[in-house]
């Protein structure tokens, strides 16, 4: 197991999560139903799942396309979504 892969992803997600709408989600939703534990439960199975769809769709994009073109266009899809919350009409 290469750690320094671990652990480069782990604080890379963790660092990204830190003050995300996610933890406004949970925070409310805990609130709400005062169940921290199926909250907590849910969350960690949520984020599993879309993790699980991301680092797939991930190695399935990186056999065609080299980590160059991935990092623009995560870039520029990144700007793309900042603009659309930006002047996106609500």
């Amino acid at each position: 197991m290469d750690l320094r892969t671990f652990f480069a992803s782990f604080m890379a997600i963790f660092l990204a999560e830190l003050g995300d709408k996610t933890q406004f989600a949970n925070l409310g939703l805990v609130a709400k139903t005062k169940s921290p534990l199926l909250v907590y439960a849910a969350s960690v199975l949520a984020y599993a799942a879309v993790s699980f769809l991301t680092i797939s769709l991930g190695g399935y994009v990186s056999r065609f396309l080299p980590e160059r073109a991935l990092k623009i266009g995560s870039g520029a899809l990144f700007f793309l979504v900042g603009l659309f919350l930006l002047f996106g009409k609500e």
